[in-house]
């Protein structure tokens, strides 16, 4: 069974890694708006290795989800 740290570690490595192959196709300020989180968290995370704390994670791969259901 995997730990609550390692849940949230495979989340982040799922969402980043998304974020990082697909981020030509996304519309970054569009991307923070629907995620509900401050605009440029995705920009700098992209362009500068900036970390998006745990709690945006969350948001972002929810929309991720969505996005893929659709």
């Amino acid at each position: 069974m995997n730990s609550k740290r390692e849940d949230k570690l495979e989340l982040r490595i799922k969402t980043e890694s998304w974020v990082m192959t697909n981020s030509d196709l996304l519309n970054k300020a569009g991307f923070d708006r629907r995620a509900k989180i401050p605009e440029g968290t995705l920009q700098k995370f992209i362009k500068h290795n900036q970390k998006i704390n745990d709690k945006r994670i969350k948001s972002i791969y929810r929309i991720i989800k969505k996005l893929q259901l659709e």
